[in-house]
This record gives C-alpha cells, sequence and structure tokens, in this order.
C-alpha cells in the first residue's frame, strides 16, 4: 500500500540530498515557536491551573518575559534571524559553485528581500492595531529579515576578520549607546522605558515598545 512504503534518500532526487537536514529542522523548530506564540496556543496553556501539571510552566516559556528574566519565546526572532543567515551561507555557495555570477545571485537576493517585505508590508496592513504608524512596519521581523539578508549577502565573500569585525562592532556600539546615552529621562540603561532603546521607541514609533 502507499503509506507502507519506504521513501529513500535517492528517491527524491539531487536536490534533497544536497539539503542540510540539521538546518531545516532547526528552521521548523523556530517556525514553531513563532506560530505558536501568533495562535497565542501557549496563553492557553499559561492559564491552566497549577495543578494541570507541567503544561502552565510550558506555556509561560513560550510568552515573553516582562522584563528581567529570559524565556525560550524570547530566543524565537534571534534564532530564526540566525538560521536565516546560516542558510544564506549554504545556499549561495552551492550557486557560485555551480558557475552563477555574483551579479545573478545578489538580484536573486534582492528578489526576495523585496518579496519578505512585501510580504511584511502586507501582514501589518492586515493585523496592525489602530492608531498603528507606518514607521512600526519596521518593528516586525518580515522587513527586518529583508534588510538584513541584502547585508549579510554583501558580506557572505568578504573576509571572515571583517565579518567578525563588525560583528563585534555592532554589539559594543549596542551596548556601549545603552550605557552612555546621555539624553535626561533615557540614560538609565537597565531601567524599562528609561533607556537608549525605549528612546528610539519613542521618536520612531511614537512609544511603540517602550
Amino acid at each position: 500500500m502507499w503509506w507502507q512504503r519506504t521513501v529513500r534518500r535517492e528517491d527524491l532526487g539531487d536536490s534533497f540530498s544536497d539539503r542540510l537536514p540539521a538546518i531545516d529542522l532547526f528552521r521548523g523548530v523556530v517556525m514553531f515557536l513563532l506560530v505558536g506564540a501568533a495562535t497565542r496556543i501557549f496563553e492557553l496553556l499559561s492559564a491552566l491551573p497549577e495543578k494541570a501539571g507541567v503544561f502552565p510552566f510550558l506555556g509561560r516559556q513560550f510568552q515573553h518575559a516582562p522584563w528581567v528574566g529570559l524565556r525560550v519565546i524570547d530566543l524565537g526572532q534571534p534564532l530564526f534571524l540566525f538560521i536565516s543567515g546560516a542558510a544564506m551561507v549554504f545556499s549561495y555557495h552551492k550557486r557560485w559553485s555551480r558557475g552563477e555570477t555574483w551579479k545573478s545571485t545578489f538580484l536573486h537576493c534582492l528578489f526576495r528581500a523585496g518579496l519578505l517585505f512585501l510580504l511584511g508590508w502586507a501582514l501589518f496592513h492586515i493585523n496592525s492595531a489602530d492608531g498603528a504608524t507606518q514607521a512600526e512596519l519596521y518593528a516586525s521581523i518580515l522587513p527586518q529579515l529583508a534588510v538584513a539578508s541584502v547585508v549579510a549577502f554583501l558580506l557572505l565573500k568578504k573576509p571572515s576578520s571583517l565579518k567578525v569585525a563588525i560583528s563585534a562592532g555592532i554589539l559594543l556600539a549596542a551596548e556601549l549607546l545603552y550605557r552612555l546615552w546621555p539624553v535626561p529621562g533615557f540614560n538609565q540603561p537597565f531601567v524599562p522605558g528609561k533607556n537608549f532603546g525605549s528612546y528610539l521607541d519613542l521618536k520612531l514609533f511614537r512609544g511603540f515598545q517602550a
């Protein structure tokens, strides 16, 4: 019977044999976390009484920590961006090994970035709250991924030392901005609503994430 047939790897062709199962698995787990949060399944679990066993604890792990602390869902967006960048390395190097030019792959990258941005824009207008500004679009993950993918592509063929230096520079700049930001009322890096990030949220998003 059809459901008893064993699918062999070679039956699926070269397109499957060239894939890395670890990346596909990682991406699937991250998408599960994001979809679960968006559908509010985890809110239902966290609302269960404590006598329900481990389920309330699991539900809380998939709701963002209010300020202090770290929960599983807090890693969702960073891990999504990370695995997207990791997949780009293998995907574009495979294309270059097949003889594709840098220009053609760059145009492909721009096309995919455009699609991601368009999808993010559409979802923003469908799901945004009343009074949301257009600037808040850039706080969602798809536009961020679109921009980040283009920046990452431009660095793919650069020396590893330059990639490390840029990454370290971004992290250091963020740390210094939070600690040394001089604007009164927003110069307390570890106080919610009183730091550099809150200042940007206020200026760009009218306090959307402050």
